[in-house]
């Protein structure tokens, strides 16, 4: 590794420079519901309402609202640029999200 390293540095092109830049965007749901229901990923999919579910005052228990605010989708990419080898330019991505964490080269 090392001595592919030291080559590509030599033939590192004077012109090419390091970089990063940065982009991505902002996604929030509000989700009221007007009972309680059955879902994934800390209410992103709604699967169904939950059934009526009486107290011992005959109350249903799961006729309750809930409000939720999500932004698991929102995301953050660095688009990393480096100097050219052997003739190749050379780049990379990192993108992220709330949900999960992604590299692409």
């Amino acid at each position: 590794m090392f001595i592919i390293f030291s080559v590509v540095l030599a033939q590192e092109n004077k012109d090419s420079k390091w970089g990063i830049s940065f982009s991505g965007f902002v996604k929030s749901d509000f989700i009221l519901d007007s009972r309680q229901t059955v879902n994934a990923r800390e209410g992103h999919f709604l699967f169904f309402p939950q059934p009526e579910l009486l107290d011992k005052n005959n109350s249903d228990i799961n006729a309750k609202a809930n409000f939720n605010i999500l932004s698991i989708q929102t995301r953050l990419n660095g688009k990393i640029t480096g100097p050219d080898a052997l003739g190749a330019k050379t780049s990379a991505m990192i993108e992220g999200e709330f949900s999960e964490l992604r590299m692409r080269i």
